[in-house]
């Protein structure tokens, strides 16, 4: 069995700090909340485990490893990855900045519906699939 993961109060208020930095790149009116929220996250992500990966999952950075984050029905991010996946596009140069090197699939991807998937492929790679309902993503 998996030890759970406990943040310490640093990793924590580092989340914190990083989000409340970085609200404004959120704030455009084409966005709805629900994605600015899934951006802020992966934003956070990106930062924590670049600065704190071994406290959090040791082994695992996911600052560096390819992995993707998701909005059911919405649309698919492929973050880390060096180059896009068949099907993806590159990220917008108009959406914020999320500090990863991205990828965006637009609507459906394959049978992703809102699971957390390990071992999820992307061509030939196997990842870590995230996905955020509408619902999950209390907005900020």
């Amino acid at each position: 069995m998996k030890k759970p993961i406990v943040l310490s109060k640093t990793v924590f208020l580092a989340i914190v700090f990083t989000l409340f930095l970085n609200a404004h790149l959120f704030s455009q009116q084409t966005f709805s909340s629900e994605k600015r929220t899934l951006l802020k996250v992966v934003t956070g992500i990106h930062y924590i485990f670049k600065n704190y990966a071994d406290e959090i999952w040791p082994g695992y950075d996911l600052s560096k490893q390819p992995y993707i984050a998701y909005m059911p029905n919405d649309f698919v991010l492929y973050l880390n990855g060096s180059r896009a996946p068949k099907g993806f596009k590159t990220y917008p140069s108009d959406w914020p900045d999320i500090g990863a090197q991205a990828f965006i699939h637009y609507g459906v991807y394959r049978d992703l519906i809102g699971q957390f998937a390990f071992d999820f492929r992307v061509d030939s790679i196997k990842t870590f699939a995230m996905g955020l309902s509408k619902t999950q993503l209390i907005c900020y």
